[in-house]
């Protein structure tokens, strides 16, 4: 078994590979910087400021910019840049999707051949693994670019760079996390004796748990403000809110499919309800990214027109619309990331559903027809936990800020652009794999296989 790795591996593909090294790669980046932040605690005050002995700093020839400088703040820019390791990660989880019909029946193969499970999850962690692993050393000079872009607004210091048991710690962690997602994927369907039928797989219930909880949290965060645990509640109940809004994906995915199977009324919309509901996990987690995005986006909007109303804005060095900008960016970003996981499940929607979309072409349905189910499919999902996480931050934010008539505007803008960027995205995502699409629906996958 030890010797067929090296062929196995070579034969897990080229665009798969490509993938998990690119999702990696940028999921190491960020936790360098995340690094890089995390040492501004042990280095003192940062250097450019002063310290003027009350727990304040004055601002000399600055490194970094006020937001990260002050230790308060600069847990909230932590906290975001942690939760910006989750898009890539998501990409990661559907980059190992690709070519699960293939690498199902080659796992068929070599158990009937003698090999255990074992066997087959050691090949398929090892697929992973090491193509994570080469993604978070070529994270190394990704960092480096990212800490230039980062550095002219003051995020990162222009010459940080975190400690060398960091960087070690973070190249291992990638890739056992890469080894892990890809030992996980060889544990289904070992045999290849299990036909694709709707499932409710994957819709548990830590999600809205979690949505629950971290909702309780933040509201005793906000109406508490001053008391003791506080601070402690308010990023705990947002990581919460994070997590649970993930979790809640697939229970969206599987609603919302449900919700338009019933109320379709053309080919394309049947069609498109039909494909989430085969999976309603994997199409869930593939765009369960986009609800983080409209919560940051969404929350953003509104603090923006709080603090224009009073005066803030462009005020004490620009440190509350750095931040809001820098939030703003930070998530549409992600959304490039997110985009990218969308395209990754379009394309191993397509591919596994061949053979049924060249008998849809051979029987006379127009080929528009399937461009524009691929379109209601990546929308199904996107768009509506992407406004939903937008009407939970802009919503919240306004609401337990007081809901005076400017933030409420606010919060509504943020809505719609939220809606318009998710959009966009998905039309993106379609269109860089309709080529896959129309190769799908080729006569030659009307043969047996």
């Amino acid at each position: 078994m030890r010797t067929l790795f090296p062929a196995l591996l070579r034969a897990g593909g080229t665009r798969r590979a490509g993938a998990v090294v690119a999702a990696t790669a940028v999921a190491t980046a960020v936790l360098l910087a995340v690094g890089c932040l995390v040492m501004l605690w042990f280095d003192g005050v940062p250097r450019g400021f002063q310290d003027l002995g009350d727990g304040g700093f004055t601002m000399v020839a600055p490194d970094v910019n006020e937001i990260v400088a002050d230790p308060d703040t600069r847990v909230g820019v932590l906290f975001g840049a942690l939760v910006l390791v989750l898009p890539p990660l998501m990409l990661l989880d559907q980059a190992v999707r690709l070519g699960t019909t293939a690498r199902t029946r080659r796992d068929a193969a070599l158990r009937l051949a003698g090999a255990t499970r074992a066997d087959v999850r050691r090949l398929a962690a090892l697929e992973v693994g090491l193509p994570s692993l080469v993604g978070a050393v070529i994270g190394l000079p990704v960092f480096l670019v990212l800490r230039a872009a980062l550095a002219a607004p003051g995020f990162l210091p222009a010459s940080g760079f975190p400690p060398a048991w960091w960087v070690v710690a973070t190249v291992a962690l990638v890739a056992l996390v890469g080894a892990v997602v890809g030992a996980r994927s060889g544990r289904a369907d070992v045999l290849g004796t299990t036909r694709r039928t709707e499932s409710r797989s994957g819709l548990g219930w830590w999600g809205p748990a979690a949505l629950v909880v971290g909702a309780l949290l933040y509201v005793y965060a906000v109406l508490g403000y001053g008391r003791q645990l506080a601070d402690v509640a308010v990023f705990a109940g947002l990581g919460l809110l994070v997590v649970g809004l993930l979790g809640c994906a697939p229970w969206a995915a599987y609603l919302v499919a449900r919700r338009a199977e019933r109320r379709a009324r053309t080919a394309a919309e049947l069609l498109a309800a039909r494909r989430v509901l085969v999976a309603p996990g994997a199409a869930g987690r593939a765009a369960a990214g986009v609800a983080a995005v409209g919560l940051a986006i969404g929350a953003a909007a509104v603090f923006s027109a709080d603090i224009v109303a009073m005066g803030y804005w462009a005020e004490s060095g620009g440190t509350y619309d750095d931040g809001a900008l820098a939030t703003v960016v930070a998530a549409l970003l992600a959304l490039v990331v997110i985009a990218g996981s969308l395209a990754v499940h379009a394309v191993e929607t397509l591919w596994e559903s061949r053979r049924e979309l060249a008998t849809l072409a051979a029987t006379g349905t127009p080929q528009l027809d399937l461009d524009e189910a691929l379109l209601r499919q990546v929308r199904l999902v996107s768009v509506p936990l992407g406004t939903s996480g937008a009407l939970l931050g802009a919503g919240g934010y306004a609401v337990l800020g007081g809901a005076d008539a400017m933030e409420l505007v606010a919060a509504a803008l943020g809505v719609l652009a939220v809606w318009a960027a998710v959009r966009f995205a998905a039309s993106a995502a379609t269109r860089l794999v309709r080529p896959v699409a129309r190769a799908a629906a080729g006569p030659v996958h009307l043969r047996t296989e």
